[in-house]
């Protein structure tokens, strides 16, 4: 059997208002409104099957117009295999505001659709997760889904997606072998505040002594750090000119580590990658 990595994730519609100005509270500002598919899962799935990388891609749909947007969108992408659990339900939304830098400002989302993934729906697919080289979880579904995953595949990837949803993670600690936060997620998993790359390094420790086996944080404008028990490694980010937004770039990032560790690159390649 060839190869796969497996999704298992939020599919949305997302709308995204981009100032064309400086955004004044309580006005109306001039700009552009744009309709695109996203959604964590559904953001690492397409761009792993852009990169040419056999996917499976598990995720809930609604039985809305917004549901048949979705599935003719990610028809076009030929490695990437869809598995629909459809419900009566709204799709999953998320509207959010760019300032003129393309820098996000605020959102909102009706993301309730995800609930529907429950133990139930995956132990239907339970062979699909267990012979998967790789399971990319988001944590937009269940905790106990997330439990249930975890106990069927030890070789996964999590991106926490929010502070507040982090927390479904702290259960299944010592089941997580690579976990993906940003700064604030991880000072949200440990109770620190990091404001130093020592204070960083620290909180790091604190989850790999939980049981998770591998960390890497994206740090923003300071790059990464990719640790475990015996690695600390702190990349800068490459020199980038014209960014038009950041919208995107932590999925984007962990679709560069998933295929990093589906091709077995060393630590700092995974980095370099996913960067």
């Amino acid at each position: 059997m060839k190869e796969y990595c497996l999704v298992i994730g939020a599919t949305n519609l997302d709308l995204c208002g981009k100032a064309d100005s400086l955004l004044i509270k309580g006005d109306s500002t001039l700009g552009s409104i744009k309709e695109t598919v996203g959604g964590v899962g559904h953001n690492i799935a397409v761009n792993l099957a852009l990169l040419g990388l056999p996917t499976t891609f598990l995720t809930t749909l609604g039985s809305d117009s917004f549901s048949l947007i979705i599935q003719k969108e990610l028809a076009k992408y030929p490695e990437l295999e869809l598995i629909v659990n459809k419900v009566e339900h709204s799709s999953g939304l998320y509207l959010y505001i760019e300032n003129q830098k393309g820098e996000m400002i605020n959102a909102i989302n009706q993301m309730e659709i995800n609930n529907y993934l429950t133990p139930d729906v995956l132990a239907e697919h339970e062979e699909l997760i267990k012979k998967a080289k790789l399971v990319i979880i988001d944590t937009n579904i269940p905790q106990e889904s997330i439990g249930y995953i975890l106990s069927l595949n030890p070789n996964n990837l999590i991106d926490p997606v929010s502070c507040a949803k982090s927390q479904k993670l702290l259960p299944f600690l010592n089941k997580i072998k690579i976990l993906k936060p940003n700064l604030i997620e991880l000072e949200t998993l440990t109770k620190r505040t990091i404001k130093t790359e020592a204070d960083l390094i620290n909180a790091c420790k604190a989850l790999i002594e939980l049981g998770i086996e591998t960390i890497i944080t994206t740090r923003g404008k300071q790059g990464s750090l990719y640790f475990d028990k015996t690695t600390t490694l702190f990349v800068e980010n490459p020199k980038v000119e014209n960014i038009i937004n950041t919208t995107g770039a932590g999925d984007a990032f962990c679709s560069g580590v998933s295929y990093s560790l589906m091709h077995n690159l060393a630590p700092l390649d995974i980095i370099k990658v996913a960067m």
